[in-house]
């Protein structure tokens, strides 16, 4: 069921770039809190050298949805209500933000929840992709976990509960998290990448596409 509440703002400073607020409604986001508090960290693949990475420097769990539920996606309420996006025609708003013309168009995509802790970020980075979809949840009381777009020191308002839309290149990190909290996640991200069948390192192609 959509949100009545959502809000979408579209953005061009200082790239392209959408904003959906209120973006789950209530019932839906407390499955959704429920869910990620009760998540397995799987063993990393040994190829993910970037969670890994993420890991062991930034002390950030990153956790693939698809892995976990590979079997039977109905059974994630995450990747149920995160879908909803792309029942939003947001493509028929491309003069606003011509980068959601390619959602039509995407054929794949994978899904990474990030679990952030006191002392936790995460690195400057893009990722390879066609377009990304970041959503933001709030678990408990914390400072900082501001997401920045490194290149413009660009830091957009993203309130929990509201979803962020923007070209893959876009180099971007996840300041510190502090917390009076100990040893347990204060922050959650839900990472959904999209891709075409041209390739999974997309973000290249759309690059070219816009520069």
């Amino acid at each position: 069921m959509p949100n009545k509440t959502r809000i979408t703002q579209h953005l061009q400073y200082p790239f392209y770039h959408t904003i959906l607020y209120d973006f789950f409604e209530k019932k839906s986001l407390e499955k959704i809190l429920h869910e990620l508090k009760n998540l397995d960290q799987p063993k990393l693949h040994p190829d993910d050298l970037h969670h890994t990475r993420l890991l062991k420097e930034c002390k950030t769990e990153a956790i693939c949805l698809d892995d976990i539920y590979r079997k039977d996606r109905s059974k994630s309420e995450i990747l149920k209500a995160t879908h909803q996006l792309t029942q939003l025609r947001l493509h028929e708003q491309g003069d606003s933000n011509p980068f959601l013309r390619f959602l039509p168009g995407t054929n794949e995509d994978v899904t990474f929840v990030q679990r952030y802790g006191d002392g936790s970020s995460y690195f400057p980075h893009e990722d390879d992709a066609v377009l990304v979809c970041l959503w933001v949840v709030r678990a408990q009381e914390h400072t900082g976990g501001k997401t920045v777009f490194t290149k413009y020191n660009y830091t957009p308002h993203l309130p929990p509960n509201s979803c962020l839309i923007f070209p893959s290149y876009e180099l971007h990190r996840v300041n510190e998290i502090s917390s009076e909290i100990k040893n347990k996640p204060v922050r959650y991200s839900i990472n959904r990448r999209f891709f075409t069948a041209s390739g999974r390192r997309s973000n290249e192609w759309i690059k070219r596409e816009f520069n």
